[in-house]
């Protein structure tokens, strides 16, 4: 384990990266639930590659302070997989307005997992002791 944080479900993090072309923010906004993370919105500034341009089931798109917004995403995920950039990307994680650049948790172009799930009692008070929670990254 590379990195935990306590969490409830609830919780919001924020997923942020920069846009390989147009070299602007994108924040991915994940929710946490009961023992998965669900895709909650995305918010970035202009279409891009790779970026959503249509809406599916009851997503909803708005221009929100110079940004495009898609609320109601609601992708339920165990786990969400991570290539660190290498270049442009700069990847980082907001937890309760803290920015935890990823390149500090695993060098540039290795994989990290992001998942959530509920501990026992000797295992949630040991990682406590030594790192935090239960929201947590993995190589």
């Amino acid at each position: 384990m590379l990195w935990s944080h306590p969490v409830s479900p609830g919780d919001r993090l924020i997923i942020r990266f920069t846009h390989s072309v147009d070299k602007t923010d994108v924040d991915e906004v994940i929710r946490v639930g009961k023992e998965e993370l669900i895709i909650d919105s995305t918010v970035y500034q202009s279409f891009g590659a790779g970026l959503p341009s249509t809406l599916h089931d009851r997503e909803t798109m708005k221009l929100e302070g110079g940004k495009m917004r898609i609320d109601h995403i609601n992708r339920s995920q165990k786990s969400i997989d991570l290539f660190i950039g290498q270049v442009v990307a700069n990847h980082k994680l907001v937890v309760d307005g803290k920015v935890i650049p990823l390149k500090k948790l695993s060098p540039p172009g290795t994989s990290v997992r992001l998942s959530v799930g509920r501990e026992n009692l000797f295992s949630y008070l040991r990682r406590c002791l030594f790192s935090g929670g239960t929201l947590a990254f993995s190589e």
